[in-house]
C-alpha cells in the first residue's frame, strides 16, 4: 500500500468519525429536548389533575353550604309548634347532619388549599356552626314554653338568623372570589 493510499483511509475514517460525532450530538440535543418538553407536559397536565380537584372539592364544599341553606329556611318557614309536634321529628335533626357535613367538606377544601380559600371555607362553616346553635337554642326555648294541648300556636321563627345569615353570604362571596382567583 502506497502512503496516499493510508492517507485517503486515514481522511476516510476521521470522517467518518466527524459524521457519526456530528449525528450523535444532534440525537442527543434533540432528546435532550424532547425530555424537557415531555416534563413540563407531564407538570401541566399533573396541574390540570390538581385544579380539577381543588374545582370539585369548591364545588362540593358549596352545594353542601346550599344544603344547610335550605334546611336553614325550612326551619325559618315552618311554625314552631309544627317543629315540635311534627310527624317528621328529623327535621331539626337533619339540619344539624348537614352542617355538621359540612364541616368535613370544608377539611377537604382545607387540604387541598391554598390558605386564602381554606381560611374562607373554615370561617364560613364557623359562622353556619354559630347559627345552628343559635337557631337550634331558640327552637329549643320556644317548644319548652309551647303546652302540648295548645291547639293553634302558629309562631314562625322570626328572621333572628338575619344578621348571621347575611355574614354567611359575604363568606360565600368571599370564598368564591378567593376560589377563582386560584383556579
Amino acid at each position: 500500500m502506497v502512503m496516499a493510499d493510508y492517507w485517503g483511509v486515514a481522511i476516510g475514517t476521521l470522517g467518518t468519525l466527524a459524521g457519526a460525532a456530528a449525528t450523535g450530538g444532534f440525537t442527543l440535543l434533540k432528546g435532550r429536548q424532547d425530555s424537557g418538553l415531555k416534563k413540563l407536559e407531564l407538570a401541566e397536565q399533573r396541574n390540570s389533575r390538581h385544579r380539577d380537584i381543588r374545582r370539585d372539592a369548591y364545588a362540593q364544599f358549596l352545594a353542601q353550604l346550599s344544603k344547610v341553606d335550605g334546611a336553614f329556611k325550612k326551619l325559618n318557614i315552618t311554625p314552631i309548634r309544627s317543629i315540635a309536634m311534627s310527624s317528621d321529628p328529623n327535621m331539626i335533626e337533619e339540619y344539624e347532619a348537614l352542617v355538621d357535613e359540612l364541616q368535613g367538606f370544608s377539611n377537604v377544601v382545607y387540604m387541598e388549599g391554598p390558605e386564602a380559600v381554606a381560611n374562607s371555607a373554615r370561617e364560613i362553616t364557623s359562622a353556619v356552626k354559630s347559627l345552628r346553635d343559635l337557631t337550634i337554642d331558640f327552637i329549643a326555648s320556644r317548644v319548652a314554653d309551647i303546652p302540648l294541648n295548645q291547639q293553634a300556636i302558629v309562631e314562625v321563627l322570626p328572621e333572628f338568623g338575619a344578621a348571621p345569615k347575611a355574614e354567611i353570604d359575604r363568606l360565600r362571596q368571599q370564598f368564591m372570589l378567593s376560589a377563582r382567583e386560584i383556579l
